[in-house]
């Protein structure tokens, strides 16, 4: 089967979004899938690159307004790209063109143009009531460019079902497969009850509605965000997880060592509340000498405020930044705690590894999942949002080794719930759903 996988950006991305489509590309690559991997990323040089390994049959397609690169075997081909497909463009290149061919071209293009735009009208101005001064106008002729350059795409690479991560994507692509008659699976990678943009701000709820109205399926992450989505709806919303490794290796080694280490990996963002962690460290970190904190996460602007705040409270060498790596098992396997208070999170694959290598957690009420992945399990320790309640707990942590033991071992089974093989066997069901439904699926929506 042909799949393309759609995500806004990948290269130089360390996310867990990033890494989990490229983990599910490579897998559905190793089963016999045709795929490829389409993201709308400026490239303005042949040095940007993925951070995570990909398999050289899968292919992949950079694209934008300004330029287009295509990857294939890792090898990169940098190649101009109009800055846009308006019929005035097209109709200045023909004169460029001789032949039939060339002429039956352009005429396709047009044609895929005006058909593209005729049937966004009707669907959705018809559908949601829409006049030409409502917001969901506004937002399709802002960006009519790049909806456009998505369905070019999609209409060149013929393919039998399109999966799309991330509301930013998904809501572009959504408009630009009207038509097209290929199955879209839509994939919500955060809890959507929590995350502070697009889907609580009104004109994304709108598109977010007719993006899960018109797909084919619906992932989340997790169980509890179901309920976010209109009734309707519910019934196309599965939950796929994210893979969950086991451990090559379970040292206890770390246990016993003289200096102790308190994890957090992370995106360097406010949402990963990584502000709090150090504020709680500081409250106590006078009567543990031999402990110190490691953040790994990509550098964003929100570092420079998290540096100025060690600065401040006189954590330097106490509490220490780092690069993502790619061998962060060996990470895990040095560290005693993993700190995570996050915000909110949809299934973060940090969490679940830092559980798989057996280490005890110390996570925050206000996220749901992390919570239920902690608490449910007797993996570690939940604390309230405040500097005072997360040094106690992370305290009792540190103070008690045999607490952090058995919290540990308690952990050691659960990879097996969430095995890459489990959990991509629900993404071949899923693939094999819409060539079987595909007809049916179609009928109904064409009413």
């Amino acid at each position: 089967m042909k799949v393309i996988l759609c995500i806004y950006e990948l290269l130089n991305g360390v996310g867990g979004a990033e890494r989990s489509l490229i983990d599910l590309a490579n897998e559905l690559s190793s089963r016999g899938h045709e795929i490829l991997i389409l993201n709308n990323q400026f490239v303005d040089n042949g040095n940007q690159k993925h951070f995570y390994p990909i398999r050289k049959d899968v292919k992949i397609i950079s694209f934008h307004q300004k330029s287009q690169t295509k990857v294939i075997e890792n090898k990169t081909i940098k190649k101009t790209y109009p800055n846009s497909l308006s019929i005035d463009h097209l109709h200045g290149r023909l004169s460029n063109w001789i032949g039939k061919k060339a002429i039956n071209h352009f005429l396709n293009k047009a044609f895929n143009y005006l058909f593209y735009c005729a049937k966004i009208e009707k669907e959705i101005l018809e559908e949601q009531n829409l006049n030409p001064n409502n917001q969901i106008t506004e937002w399709l002729n802002r960006n009519e460019q790049e909806i456009s350059l998505w369905r070019e795409q999609f209409s060149s690479n013929k393919a039998q079902v399109v999966i799309s991560f991330m509301v930013r994507t998904y809501t572009y692509v959504s408009q630009a497969m009207v038509g097209l008659n290929i199955p879209h699976i839509i994939v919500n990678r955060t809890d959507p009850s929590k995350s502070p943009h697009y889907y609580n701000e009104e004109i994304f709820k709108k598109l977010i509605y007719y993006a899960v109205e018109k797909s084919f399926c619906n992932v989340v992450l997790h169980e509890s965000y179901i309920g976010y989505f209109d009734q309707k709806h519910q019934t196309k919303t599965r939950v796929i997880p994210n893979p969950i490794a086991k451990p090559n290796k379970f040292e206890q080694a770390y246990f016993d060592k003289t200096e102790k280490v308190i994890l957090n990996v992370g995106r360097l963002i406010q949402s990963k509340n990584h502000e709090l962690l150090i504020r709680a460290f500081h409250l106590i970190h006078h009567k543990y000498p031999n402990w110190r904190v490691k953040i790994y996460g990509i550098d964003v602007s929100y570092k420079e405020h998290l540096i100025h705040l060690v600065e401040t409270l006189g954590l330097v060498n106490k509490v220490e930044f780092f690069e993502p790596v790619m061998n962060i098992e060996k990470v895990y396997q040095t560290s005693d705690i993993f700190a995570f208070p996050s915000l909110y999170e949809g299934f973060p694959r940090a969490l679940g590894e830092a559980i798989s290598h057996c280490l005890p957690c110390l996570v925050i009420e206000d996220c749901t999942v992390n919570k239920e992945l902690v608490k449910n399990g007797n993996f570690g320790l939940v604390a309230k949002n405040t500097a005072e309640d997360y040094a106690e707990k992370l305290e009792n942590l540190m103070s008690n080794e045999n607490l952090r033991e058995q919290l540990g071992f308690n952990c050691i089974d659960f990879a097996k719930l969430y095995s890459p093989v489990k959990v991509y066997d629900k993404w071949e069901d899923l693939l094999k759903m819409t060539t079987t439904s595909k007809n049916h699926f179609f009928t109904q929506h064409s009413k």
